[in-house]
C-alpha cells in the first residue's frame, strides 16, 4: 500500500481535501491506496448471483457520473480500482464512487471474506 505522501490527486483537485477522503477510505472502510494515484477495494458475496447483482448497480452509476473503474470478477469476490484518467490521478470522482461501492455493499448484503464460499465448498 502506498503512503498518502505520495498521493498523487488529479490537476485541479484540491489536495488537502483529497488527502483527508483517501484517508477515511483507508482508515475506515477499508480502501488500499495503490501507487498514489489508485484505490482499490475487494468486496466478497456468497454467491455469483450477488456478484453479478453488485457489478450491475455499480455498472449502472458508472454509467450516469460517467465515471468507470477497472474491475476484477470471481466466483465469490469483486474488486474496483479506483483512478482518474484524465487528468491522471485521484480525484473526487473516486472518493464518489469508493463510497458508491460501500453504500451499494449494504443493499447486495455483502459478507466478509472467510464467509464466502471457496472451491472446495462446492
Amino acid at each position: 500500500m502506498a503512503s498518502l505522501d505520495n498521493l498523487k490527486a488529479s490537476e485541479g483537485e484540491d489536495s488537502s481535501l483529497l488527502k483527508e477522503e483517501i484517508q477515511r477510505l483507508v482508515d475506515t472502510a477499508g480502501w488500499q491506496l495503490q501507487n498514489g494515484d489508485e484505490i482499490q477495494k475487494t468486496y466478497h458475496c456468497r454467491t455469483w448471483t450477488k456478484i453479478s447483482d453488485f457489478f450491475t448497480g455499480v455498472a449502472t452509476k458508472c454509467k450516469e457520473v460517467n465515471h468507470h473503474p477497472k474491475v476484477i470478477l470471481d466466483y465469490n469476490s469483486i474488486t474496483f480500482f479506483w483512478k482518474t484518467h484524465s487528468p491522471p490521478g485521484l480525484s473526487q470522482k473516486d472518493v464518489h464512487m469508493a463510497d458508491f461501492c460501500d453504500a451499494w455493499a449494504k443493499v447486495v448484503k455483502t459478507v466478509p471474506a472467510e464467509s464466502a464460499p471457496t472451491c472446495s465448498d462446492a
